[in-house]
């Protein structure tokens, strides 16, 4: 998936950081409150998954589009 020949690629960039920005927010907190150790683990690495996802995509796009391209 490159940028020149699709644009949703900054909007998937986008959805990983903010959903990966709301999970450890919101999910992660709300569990950890509620006493779900499990749950709120689980939230914990999803969250901090997504954010890492979309900065890794996003510095591989800008590698790929200064240097391969």
């Amino acid at each position: 998936m490159y940028q020149s020949e699709t644009g949703y690629f900054l909007y998937v960039v986008f959805l990983f950081l903010s959903t990966g920005a709301l999970i450890l927010t919101v999910d992660a907190k709300r569990y950890k409150t509620s006493n779900l150790r499990r749950e709120g683990k689980y939230a914990f690495f999803m969250g901090w998954f997504n954010v890492l996802a979309g900065i890794a995509l996003w510095g591989g796009n800008w590698v790929y589009s200064t240097y391969i391209a």
